[in-house]
């Protein structure tokens, strides 16, 4: 018998919004707030012409739509079924940093925006984590637990986190065949192929514009240390350049520099005391230099506790520190010794991006392919 709440279905006319997706809709709606229950039979194809005077192309293209995402089910001679929660399909979550150290508060806060996205539309969330540390135990658990899953479970897409270049396995057979073979979203730092990047041009735009109007006029930069990795990025320098320029600053060559570990970022407290000891470097050749900025702009908020650190402990009494912009992850803790001002990028934010253009690579084709930027939010606490 037919279930009566698909009876009361009605669709917009005049609506941007095809027929057959309406219908996946609203049928995805009946499925998740419980109307149609797991295991319940669906009308059959001709039922559902018949009901909606659609054509019949259209429904079979709503019913492959709901069946990409595991809502439903077909059985030969059987008919179509609402589908177990445990058969639906796997988005997997291949993550490149180990996640455990202090210093990847912002990758995980980014993996949970995405298993609650992911969860939210009846999907099965998978973590693959440390998948950039092929030397590591949890690098040899993470990718056992994948070539497992990925014989054994139904995947319905991949998200990428943080692998640059060749790093990660991309010469690994088996990340080439899950990525070859399933549709895959991914963010990292600026670089070709990936889908979605901090703007860090913005970041330097925004940092450079709070911190004149704040009164500043010598402002150094530390730039992204994976950016030098990524090769083909230059949008930050551009946009810190451009922007000091716009507000009538100079930019000696001693303004661009580096406290950052090299090579490759390495675990908490690591990153932070070697930040430290090259900034104790820095510091000497400012002072041969006669040089001391008023403010400074951060890109990497552990790197940033050691920075300020070394910057703090060389003060001398009575002198005015420099104002600090750093960039973080909203909802990351990290306690700087001087006041900073913040950049702040939503994890929600980056996190829904990428499920809204999984979604429509998976159930929606054709796909927009172009590289898209995540920008962030200032966020003042100068002095």
């Amino acid at each position: 018998m037919m279930p009566a709440v698909l009876k009361k279905i009605r669709f917009e006319d005049n609506s941007a919004t095809p027929d057959y997706l309406q219908l996946v809709r609203k049928i995805e709606h009946l499925i998740r707030s419980g109307k149609l229950t797991e295991g319940q039979r669906l009308p059959t194809t001709a039922e559902m012409v018949n009901l909606w005077e659609m054509n019949i192309k259209r429904i079979q293209r709503a019913m492959d739509v709901l069946v990409s995402t595991g809502l439903i089910q077909r059985f030969p001679k059987r008919g179509t079924f609402v589908s177990m929660k445990e058969n639906r399909p796997v988005i997997g979550i291949m993550v490149g940093p180990d996640l455990l150290p202090e210093g990847h508060q912002f990758h995980r806060l980014l993996v949970a925006a995405l298993v609650s996205q992911i969860t939210e539309k009846g999907l099965s969330p998978r973590v693959y984590d440390s998948l950039k540390h092929s030397n590591s135990q949890k690098w040899k658990r993470s990718h056992d637990e994948l070539a497992y899953d990925f014989r054994h479970r139904s995947f319905g897409g991949v998200v990428l986190l943080s692998f640059f270049g060749d790093e990660g396995g991309s010469q690994d057979k088996l990340y080439s065949d899950i990525v070859k073979k399933h549709d895959h979203v991914s963010f990292a730092t600026p670089q070709s192929g990936v889908d979605f990047h901090i703007d860090y041009a913005d970041f330097a735009r925004v940092s450079v514009l709070g911190l004149a109007k704040a009164g500043c006029r010598k402002i150094a930069y530390f730039p992204p240390q994976l950016l030098s990795a990524a090769g083909s990025y230059s949008g930050h320098m551009k946009g810190f350049h451009d922007t000091m320029a716009s507000c009538g600053l100079t930019v000696p060559a001693q303004a661009i520099l580096t406290a950052q570990p090299s090579p490759g970022p390495l675990p908490f407290p690591t990153n932070e005391r070697i930040a430290y000891s090259n900034m104790e470097r820095i510091l000497r050749e400012w002072k041969r230099k006669k040089y001391f900025p008023d403010a400074i702009v951060l890109a990497d908020d552990i790197n940033a506790r050691g920075i300020i650190a070394a910057i703090e402990n060389q003060l001398k009494r009575g002198q005015k520190p420099p104002e600090f912009v750093v960039l973080t992850m909203k909802g990351a803790e990290h306690f700087y010794v001087l006041p900073a001002a913040r950049y702040s990028v939503s994890a929600l934010e980056i996190g829904t991006a990428i499920m809204d253009r999984l979604s429509q690579k998976m159930f929606v084709k054709p796909v927009q392919t172009t590289q898209e930027t995540i920008k962030g939010v200032w966020i003042d606490s100068f002095r």
